[in-house]
């Protein structure tokens, strides 16, 4: 055994550090939108500066998406390991005590004589 151990409770906080800062990312973005058309507006609705905005956020739309979806994912992930772990290890336990319930008496009190 290596001596890994899974806490529940520590994958828990963990997975909600990690909701609260994606759900800060998710505001920020929520943003992006309001502060583009006002920095348009600050240039005077010059063109060229729209079209740069509109450029930048069509480059990176894809890998913005992908943020998100890999924070999901990788939360799912992490919960539904977590789960597994946690039901292998009972599953285990239960095997373990099945086979020390049938273990002779005479072999649990060490040998006699």
């Amino acid at each position: 055994m290596t001596g890994y151990r899974v806490s529940p409770e520590g994958v828990d906080a963990t997975l909600r550090r990690v909701s609260d800062r994606a759900q800060s990312l998710a505001a920020a973005l929520n943003g992006l939108e309001e502060h583009a058309t006002a920095a348009v507006a600050g240039a005077g609705g010059s063109p060229v500066v729209a079209e740069a905005i509109g450029e930048f956020f069509s480059r990176r739309s894809a890998m913005i998406t992908s943020i998100g979806t890999r924070i999901e994912d990788g939360m799912a992930g992490a919960a539904q390991a977590v789960a597994v772990y946690v039901r292998s290890d009972e599953e285990m336990a239960r095997t373990q005590q099945g086979h020390a319930s049938r273990v002779p008496d005479w072999f649990v009190g060490g040998p006699k004589g």
